[in-house]
């Protein structure tokens, strides 16, 4: 510091020396030669050299000043983890998620002539080459609340994408960022059956139309089951009534698709009255009814022990009966709230195709259409139908992709499914994952943590999940834990040598030691800043990656339109993650989680 302003007032000395000549003569000359003119030839001394001298100090303290100010503004400082870079995978190592890559896989698989050939991961530290996923790439990632999860990940990923783009949450943010965007290459749908953004049901969707046997009857039940989980399976004798009342929906959804002309009812007769979700809500409400109308639309059809089953559950001891429809309106509690309903049921004279678009989720797939699926967490929300929504619309694409040439979609689907263990409670999604991603469907799941995902899919799931995923990020927020572990290890040891023992009159000099240690430990990746990232990928060495924001794409200006367009607070979003990265420039070392 000193020797800094020592060398500012030098600088301002010689500088102003020549600066006053000229004010004085109007003649430049040099530093030397002024000195020298006052030394051998007497020139004479006048306060235009101070002036000159004042000058030249300002000019140093506005340089000095404007260099720091830039510094700050535009310089990429490097956080304490980088150093750790060198230990981690260099460029050769992660060839896979190049872009030339990434080209490669796209043109092999017959897509990517629209300039789409995967989703940006971040810059690889030190180099600061982009990485990107391929277009056959399932992954997920792990970031606690305000690490960079939306900004860095999910808004560029569905933004990049050119085809269809599905994506679930349980705020605004998503929406409010992309809607404008998406709006300019393709029609946008929003399902927000809890008036989350304000969007009025001007469609409305069908979760009985995909029903077409009992088995899908079983995982649309499955999936209000899972949705109301906990709060069945906290009381007593949870476990038998909540798969009793599984049951019980199985046979409820099946009766009912029967009746649409879904579920092949292989019964003669005309056809009768068509029945919808609002019915199956009302026979629940009904455990005592003498001659129930699901047994009876299942009476003469192919699905004797569906009808078996049912007629069991109705027949059952008077305590279990209750207990068993009791679990089930438990589970169907987001059906009793009209508003909710009204975006699942038709209103009057909807029901043969009249008034509000009824929403075909393989029609959605032609185009690059936009589908928001929107729903707070807690019991009675509609997470349930915010499911089914998007099992309906994969289950298309899957259908969809094997009747193409390569059994892929020519142009893949992003699914972003944000706060998937809150809104998107799918139990079949491990196992499906790695197969939607040879079909073209390239899901994001984003959790906060590992011990949020296993309360939806237990252990074994979560470890399926991991498994299946060709990428799986960590972007902080998270404690020392079953994941951070995991990392730890998937990441490795450094080798290093320290100096051998000190030689001694008499005695040699000791041999280095060659020692290794954990290049991060859990304890270090739970303080991972904000901006960064750690990333495991199939095939790959562990890559540690700095995040790129929003702010600093291509995107920036059509995200602040559709933010002012869509955010009733759009300046104070914009000024927070303005005022988010300068932080972040400011100090790189911020841990990710805590507010800058």
């Amino acid at each position: 510091m000193l020797i800094g302003v020592a060398a500012g007032v030098v600088l301002s000395v010689v500088t102003g020396l020549s600066l006053g000549q000229w004010f004085h003569t109007g003649v430049w000359a040099s530093p030397a030669a002024v000195i020298r003119a006052f030394i051998k030839d007497g020139a004479p001394w006048t306060p235009l050299y101070l002036i000159g001298m004042g000058v030249a100090a300002l000019a140093v303290v506005l340089l000095v000043v404007g260099g720091l100010f830039g510094w700050r503004k535009l310089g990429n400082r490097s956080a304490w983890v980088d150093s750790a870079a060198p230990h981690m995978a260099a460029v050769s190592e992660v060839k896979s998620l190049t872009h030339k890559s990434a080209q490669s896989t796209a043109k092999r698989l017959g897509s990517g002539c629209d300039g789409f050939v995967g989703l940006p991961l971040g810059s690889l530290l030190p180099t600061g080459k982009m990485l990107y996923t391929s277009l056959e790439d399932v992954g997920l990632l792990f970031a606690g609340p305000r690490t960079g999860k939306s900004s860095c990940f999910a808004i560029p990923h569905i933004l990049d994408a050119t085809g269809p783009v599905l994506v679930t949450e349980n705020k605004r943010g998503l929406h409010d960022h992309t809607r404008g965007v998406r709006e300019g290459v393709g029609k946008v749908f929003v399902f927000d059956p809890q008036a989350i953004v304000g969007q009025s049901p001007d469609w409305w969707f069908n979760p009985l139309a995909p029903v077409t046997d009992e088995s899908k009857a079983y995982d649309l039940a499955e999936l209000f089951a899972k949705a109301e989980m906990e709060a069945v399976s906290s009381s007593a004798n949870g476990g038998f009534f909540e798969e009793r009342a599984t049951t019980l929906l199985r046979g409820l959804f099946l009766a009912a698709a029967v009746s649409q002309g879904q579920a092949l009812p292989h019964k003669a007769g005309e056809a009768g009255p068509k029945y919808w979700l609002r019915d199956v809500q009302e026979w629940i409400a009904a455990p005592e009814a003498e001659s129930p109308v699901a047994v009876e639309l299942l009476d003469g059809t192919m699905y004797k022990e569906v009808l078996n089953e049912l007629i069991g559950i109705y027949n059952a001891a008077p305590q279990e009966r209750s207990g068993v429809f009791s679990t089930a309106q438990v589970m169907t509690k987001s059906l009793s709230n009209r508003q909710i309903a009204g975006w699942v049921n038709p209103s009057p004279g909807e029901e043969n195709g009249k008034g509000r678009m009824l929403f075909d989720p393989v029609k959605f797939l032609e185009g690059s259409n936009t589908l928001y699926s929107l729903s707070k967490d807690g019991s009675g929300s509609a997470k349930a139908l915010v499911t089914a929504l998007t099992v309906a619309v994969c289950d298309a694409g899957e259908f969809k992709a094997s009747t193409l040439p390569g059994g892929r979609l020519k142009t893949p689907m992003v699914v972003v499914l944000d706060e998937a263990a809150n809104v998107c409670r799918w139990p079949k999604l491990p196992k499906l994952y790695s197969h939607y991603g040879s079909r073209g469907i390239l899901i994001d799941t984003i959790l906060q943590s590992y011990p949020q995902g296993e309360g939806v899919w237990g252990k074994a799931g979560m470890d399926a999940l991991l498994e299946a995923a060709n990428w799986v990020a960590y972007a902080g927020g998270n404690k020392p834990g079953h994941l951070l572990t995991l990392f730890s290890d998937a990441i490795g040891d450094y080798y290093y040598s320290t100096p051998g023992s000190p030689g001694s009159p008499g005695m040699p000099r000791g041999p280095r030691q060659e020692q290794k240690d954990r290049v991060f430990d859990p304890a270090e990746l739970s303080a991972l800043p904000k901006g960064r990232a750690v990333l495991l990928s199939s095939g790959n060495r562990a890559a540690l990656l700095r995040t790129v924001p929003w702010m600093v794409t291509k995107h920036q200006e059509g995200i602040r339109a559709s933010l002012t367009k869509y955010d009733p607070q759009a300046e104070d979003t914009i000024r927070e993650a303005k005022e988010s990265i300068e932080a972040m420039r400011r100090d790189p070392d911020a841990v990710a989680g805590v507010p800058a």
